[in-house]
């Protein structure tokens, strides 16, 4: 028939490369951070990071924050919060409006920082409000509209029932508000759902007390700060960008809120009690490797080890929420740099058993390639494991492809030679099969990318089949 294609499929790629750029390591605690720990950990990381592991909160925690949440308070309000709007608000009334924005500016963005004060002190929310009107009113004065009309679409998806007085700021500054009101109310309302996994958490919506349990509200389109308090604790602050006409749905977990960690110092895990931690370690890391879309993690810090304060580190399977190695140097004696570089390296995936080193493995699953007992196609995160899998699954991927490309080669062609002048009588009719066949390769191509990418080799293969008018060939090219 002529027909001529050609199928290509990467079965492989190097773990590394595919890894290099994200994976990504945490560091978890009972209680906290303590202040030494972080020069006991410090020759770890930074061998961690020098294998390709991405760690800190310049580069982690921010990616985490600008994806899930941040902390609902950081540095927290000022005690003279109130008295200093009213010191800006002097300023405005008295013609000096670049003043006015120099001391409302800083604020209004302190308090958007620290959505959780206002949990504490929702009588803070009528200075707020006063700030964002004249900062607008000051920003429109000083000849800066965009920024009014910024500042404004804020304030009105912040506060439900947003006005600007006449009587107090003059007929001018009433129809700006207004203009603006009319702009935010075009852009349309969607449907915003907030709910907690806590039984009685009470919600808050732009830093304004809502219900407890469970939130559902039209809300201008933007974006919408959102947290709990649930047990005297708050939650992390999520932010929700509402669309038009869309439903938007949250679900705050107060319980792994309270364990995240992302601040200058550190980004990480922090328990309450050493139980918690045991219990839900690996699962809120891989939890947050999920959230940031890293394809490891590894998990660093301090805890006691058969009684010892001993450094521990774990390699988490961020699919499964399980354990893929373990190991710890008790930090008495003082771990040398060595011990700390074999721990990295059998973190990153590069030694199963580290030689010379005083490295104790703890309790390594099955099938978690280790070494101990290597697993199947399912093992995952720098053990090699048996290797046949791939093995089978790419032949047979290559074979079906091979085959399907075949079928549909020949579809349509004669069976029989038929004598010149005369319609064949009988034709090939295997499309079917053979799109069935091409199918069934590609899956198990697919297949066989996993294993590959999941067991950590190092070796670039491509396979092509290029059917034919007579058949097929398949080629199986490999970088060893």
């Amino acid at each position: 028939m002529g027909m001529k294609f050609l199928v290509a499929i990467i079965c492989v790629w190097s773990i590394r490369t595919a890894q290099a750029d994200n994976r990504i390591v945490l560091e978890s605690y009972t209680g906290g951070k303590s202040s030494a720990a972080e020069d006991q950990l410090r020759p770890l990381r930074e061998e961690l990071l020098r294998k390709g592991f991405l760690g800190g909160y310049d580069v982690v925690g921010r990616s985490f924050e600008s994806k899930v949440s941040k902390p609902a308070i950081v540095e927290g309000l000022p005690k003279d919060f109130t008295q200093k709007v009213e010191a800006g608000a002097k300023a405005f009334f008295a013609g000096k409006f670049d003043d006015a924005v120099s001391a409302l500016g800083p604020l209004v963005d302190l308090a958007r920082r620290n959505g959780g004060a206002f949990a504490q002190n929702q009588d803070a929310l009528g200075a707020l409000e006063k700030a964002m009107i004249i900062l607008a009113l000051s920003q429109q004065r000083r000849g800066d509209p965009g920024a009014m009309q910024t500042t404004f679409a804020e304030y009105i998806r912040s506060f439900p029932k947003a006005e600007v007085q006449r009587g107090i700021y003059g007929t001018e500054a009433a129809a700006s508000f207004e203009q603006a009101r009319k702009t935010v109310a075009g852009g349309g309302t969607g449907t915003l759902v907030v709910q907690s996994t806590i039984q009685g958490g009470l919600i808050y919506l732009d830093e304004h007390v809502r219900q407890p349990g469970k939130l559902q509200v039209e809300v201008p389109v933007g974006e919408h700060r959102v947290f709990v308090l649930a047990d005297g604790q708050l939650s992390r602050v999520h932010r929700v960008t509402v669309r038009a006409r869309e439903s938007s749905v949250i679900t705050i977990d107060p319980t792994y809120d309270r364990v995240v960690q992302t601040s200058t110092n550190w980004t990480g895990l922090a328990f309450a009690t050493a139980a918690e931690r045991e219990r839900s370690e690996v699962d809120h890391a891989a939890r947050f490797a999920v959230a940031v879309e890293a394809t490891a993690v590894a998990l660093i810090g301090v805890d006691q080890v058969r009684g010892k304060p001993s450094i521990v580190g774990i390699l988490v399977n961020r699919t499964r929420s399980t354990e893929i190695r373990r190991a710890s140097i008790p930090l008495d004696p003082e771990p040398t740099v060595d011990r700390m570089v074999a721990l990295a390296e059998f973190l990153a995936g590069e030694t199963t058993t580290p030689e010379g080193v005083d490295i104790t493995v703890l309790d390594a699953p099955k099938g978690d390639g280790v070494g101990n007992n290597p697993g199947g196609p399912g093992s995952d995160g720098g053990g090699k494991g048996w290797g046949g899998w791939k093995l089978i699954t790419g032949t047979l991927a290559l074979g079906a492809l091979g085959v399907g490309g075949y079928l549909i080669a020949t579809d349509g062609d004669c069976k029989t030679d038929p004598p010149a002048g005369v319609v064949c009588p009988d034709v090939y009719n295997n499309a079917a099969p053979g799109y069935a066949a091409l199918a069934g390769g590609v899956v198990l191509a697919g297949v066989t990318v996993y294993l590959f990418v999941r067991g950590g080799s190092t070796r670039a293969k491509t396979a092509f089949v290029v059917p034919t008018n007579g058949g097929a060939v398949a080629t199986f090219v490999g970088r060893f």
